[in-house]
């Protein structure tokens, strides 16, 4: 596999105390915070500050770098920011109305604003904590720690093939585009634009997809079948998952459950 295409993967390799962790219990974890992030009241700020505590704690765990985890992060953000945002300009329930400058005015409402925002901090907080946990777990952990969960034997294989797949697609796809590069070249020194006209790339790139499908399905058949060789039979197995938890762990995920309850319950009862 091409370097540039192995470095897209999102797991950091790292020896913290978050990486060494039971995959079973970071999966729990992930699932409990996104739980109760999600169950929150709008404008349970308090419990939003303490969220944010949680997750700076599991950041620093991680040793990852911030830069990297916010960057993350925020590509994800964008797409709810561009949903919730126009919100903010309905005119329901208390709303103001602000004049900056002569002839132009718009509306705004401080109810939807309220409501905006603690969408904002919750969906932030949960992308986040998300991105942590995948960023310090590798992917076939992850399956594991899920199907060790309770997810059905057919999702987990699903998942982990089309994970899989998705780098043989990028990696036929680098393949052909190092031949287009290779047939499309320019001598030393010359000013001529390599390749042809845009119609020329136009068909060269309908090409090129066309030829990717052929190549992937018949890559993928290939795959399969050593696959199968090897006798796979739907199961994606990890010792990791076979070893049973100890006492300790039960304890660490009984507290992390207690932990959330306790977190919605005193955000309804501040918010009431």
């Amino acid at each position: 596999m091409p370097v540039d295409i192995e470095q897209r993967a999102s797991y950091e390799y790292g020896d913290s105390l978050l990486h060494l962790c039971d995959a079973r219990i970071k999966i729990t974890l992930l699932m409990v915070y996104l739980i109760t992030t999600a169950l929150l009241p709008v404008g349970a700020w308090a419990v939003y500050l303490l969220m944010g505590g949680v997750l700076l704690i599991v950041a620093v765990l991680s040793e990852i770098p911030a830069s990297l985890l916010l960057k993350r992060a925020l590509l994800l953000e964008v797409p709810i920011l561009l949903v919730l945002i126009p919100q903010i300009f309905l005119k329901t329930g208390n709303f103001i109305e602000i004049n900056p400058w002569s002839g132009f005015a718009f509306s705004l409402s401080l109810t939807r604003l309220e409501r905006v925002a603690s969408l904002l901090v919750r969906s932030w907080l949960s992308l986040q904590f998300a991105v942590i946990i995948m960023s310090a777990t590798r992917f076939e952990d992850v399956l594991a720690g899920l199907r060790a969960c309770g997810l059905p034997r057919m999702l987990t294989a699903i998942f982990g093939l089309m994970w899989r797949y998705l780098y043989v697609l990028l990696d036929e796809m680098h393949n052909l585009t190092q031949a287009r590069r290779a047939r499309s070249s320019t001598l030393q020194g010359s000013f001529k634009q390599a390749g042809g006209s845009v119609w020329w790339r136009a068909q060269v790139t309908g090409g090129m997809a066309g030829m990717l499908m052929l190549r992937s399905l018949d890559r993928s058949q290939r795959i399969y079948q050593a696959m199968q060789a090897r006798g796979y039979d739907g199961e994606i197995r990890s010792e990791a998952a076979a070893i049973p938890l100890t006492k300790a762990q039960y304890f660490s995920i009984a507290a992390f459950i207690l932990a959330g309850l306790l977190m919605v319950l005193l955000a309804n009862g501040m918010a009431a």
